[in-house]
């Protein structure tokens, strides 16, 4: 910079790019309407560092004057950003896109997936007969789910997280009273 900065430009390079920022590239480069962009901006301030959504975005439609359907529209366009699985709202929905995403989502691996907590029980009889497949084919299955990235947030920089120190400390006494330290 010409104009007096004293930043250093190794150190701005080096700089991780955040999940925030790589979706807002996408964003802009999906969107040209400032209505959708708007929706955007707002559904991907939802997301958490994991890339999953923490609120329902429907109900963005009464604060920004829109349309549920307008909304849906759009979040249903975030939903094929990269990374796969961001704007997931668990970790099924995650599985499920990227599975999707992948070209393999049939119905034995959507039944593997709606059943998450069997596979975490390993009760391999009952995902067989749910699934409708052998014990081959299970196994075959099981090797694809675990090569999925359940947090795709993670892949990127984040924002450094300060601990929060309290300037008071207030706790119960013996007596009934309140110490303040």
């Amino acid at each position: 910079s010409l104009d007096g900065d004293d930043q250093d430009f190794a150190s701005a390079l080096s700089q991780e790019e955040t999940l925030s920022e790589h979706l807002a590239n996408q964003l802009n480069l999906s969107f040209s309407h400032p209505v959708d962009l708007l929706i955007g901006q707002n559904i991907i301030g939802m997301v958490n560092e994991t890339g999953y959504v923490t609120a329902e975005p429907l109900g963005l439609a009464e604060q920004l004057g829109t349309t549920e359907a307008q909304i849906q529209v759009v979040y249903e366009v975030l939903r094929t950003f990269d990374p796969p699985g961001v704007f997931a709202r668990d970790l099924a929905d995650c599985l499920r896109m990227q599975v999707k995403e992948r070209n393999r989502l049939d119905p034995a691996m959507a039944a593997l997936i709606d059943h998450l907590p069997l596979v975490a029980k390993r009760d391999f009889q009952a995902l067989k007969n749910i699934c409708g497949v052998s014990q081959e084919d299970l196994q075959d299955m099981l090797v694809e789910l675990r090569a999925l990235n359940p947090k795709p947030g993670h892949a990127f920089g984040s924002d450094p997280i300060s601990p929060v120190v309290p300037d008071v400390y207030v706790r119960a006494a013996l007596d009934g009273s309140w110490l303040v330290e």
